[in-house]
């Protein structure tokens, strides 16, 4: 497989929700996952082709031919990924509201934190970031104004980036020319916006970077490098989660009582089709999150979670995986 990866410059906050309760609108989360990004990406594909170029990316991933990691943060050069959800072989010696905070390592570190956990070496803490890192949590008033009646405020919570950080995330992909056409609808979408709220202008970026590695060679930088050593260890005994995901039916049994994870809740509403559609509740269901540890890699699907008769509503659920000495 090949991969690109996208880096984003957000220039409006961004609302994410957490996802831990149902109502989250007056909360807001740093990142967003890939079913999240799939669902807006299909979004802007219906918008600029319609349904045939919905067809389209849903076929690719389908076939494994497409696959899309969380976004992740960023800061200057600097990318991070999930901390590994694992039990470490002996005690860190850290303190214990320093390895509270430490939710995120960078690429260059990663080595070192997995040498930390299997009791081999140590590793500082410290340098691991959490949302503090890379913004600030703001919360913004605004008010619902029903025909004929007072305004109701209400609040909605805002992540703003620094300005040298943002996010990023990897496709995984096949043909040249399908990462094209993703890399024009991930354009697209950085007009409209990516989240929630952004009828009021949040979630608007623009894409700060592209760097495409098909091969060892061909990789941007060391961090690149070491990404696709990494996505390449088809001996590996453990693979990290970079996507929220879910095994499919068949592949739950295999996959669970081996793993060591994490879950997140995904519900949430679909964009409206039409100007008068209205929105739609998807079925709510609990993945895997980034940074679970696995031993038995699984393909995931795409799960129809829609309660609508006329067309499927999708939820993307196939994961990119990590391969990880632990």
């Amino acid at each position: 497989m090949k991969y690109c990866l996208f880096k984003l410059g957000f220039t409006s906050p961004v609302h994410f929700g957490s996802g831990a309760m149902a109502h989250s609108l007056d909360t807001g989360e740093m990142t967003c996952h890939a079913d999240t990004l799939f669902s807006a990406l299909c979004h802007t594909a219906s918008v600029l082709g319609g349904n045939s170029k919905v067809e389209w990316l849903v076929r690719l991933v389908q076939q494994d031919a497409l696959r899309f990691s969380d976004c992740m943060p960023y800061q200057d050069e600097t990318l991070y990924l999930p901390r590994p959800c694992w039990q470490p072989m002996k005690q860190l010696d850290c303190d214990r509201k320093i390895l509270k905070k430490a939710e995120w390592i960078s690429v260059d570190e990663m080595e070192s934190c997995l040498s930390a956990l299997r009791g081999e070496g140590t590793y500082n803490w410290a340098n691991a970031g959490n949302k503090s890192k890379f913004g600030t949590t703001v919360e913004m008033t605004k008010a619902a104004v029903p025909d004929r009646e007072d305004a109701v405020p209400y609040t909605v919570g805002l992540f703003q980036f620094f300005e040298n950080c943002g996010l990023y995330f990897i496709l995984q992909y096949e043909q040249e020319d399908d990462a094209a056409q993703i890399e024009q609808l991930v354009q697209a979408l950085g007009y409209s916006g990516i989240g929630g709220k952004i009828s009021a202008g949040y979630g608007k970026f623009e894409v700060a970077d592209t760097a495409y590695f098909s091969c060892a060679e061909d990789t941007y930088d060391e961090a690149t490098a070491w990404l696709y050593q990494h996505f390449n260890c088809a001996n590996s005994k453990h693979w990290m989660l970079l996507s929220a995901s879910l095994p499919a039916d068949a592949e739950l049994e295999s996959v669970i009582p081996s793993a060591c994870f994490q879950v997140v809740r995904r519900g949430g509403f679909t964009h409206p089709r039409g100007k008068n559609a209205e929105l739609l509740k998807k079925q709510t269901q609990y993945f895997l999150s980034s940074g679970s540890i696995i031993t038995q890699p699984f393909s995931g699907d795409l799960f129809d979670v829609g309660f609508s008769p006329d067309h499927p509503i999708y939820r993307y659920s196939k994961p990119i995986l990590l391969g990880v000495n632990l």
